[in-house]
């Protein structure tokens, strides 16, 4: 993508799986949470994503190519996050 990202790239994904390049993981965007401080001309609104992936599975934090059902494709940096035994691994990714 040629244009800064933002949550309104992201908003009509959720629910879609993000597969990472070259790996076997397979992410699910579960909400996209928008920042909450005042919008600037200059800035980039910053926004959370939340994902969920299997618990068998853990994909380790880095930066990924992700691909997306239906033909987009996104870069960003993503971690898991400490999730209860038992539960779906969650995962988030902070753009600022």
């Amino acid at each position: 993508m040629d244009q800064q990202i933002t949550a309104d790239d992201f908003s009509p994904l959720v629910g879609r799986a993000f597969a990472p390049v070259g790996r076997e993981e397979r992410l699910t965007l579960v909400s996209v949470e928008r920042g909450r401080v005042p919008p600037r001309a200059t800035l980039r609104q910053p926004f959370v994503l939340f994902f969920q992936g299997s618990q068998d599975r853990l994909l380790p934090e880095g930066i990924y190519r992700f691909e997306v059902d239906g033909g987009r494709s996104f870069e960003f940096h993503v971690m898991p996050i400490l999730t209860p035994p038992g539960a779906p691994q969650d995962y988030q990714a902070v753009f600022n």
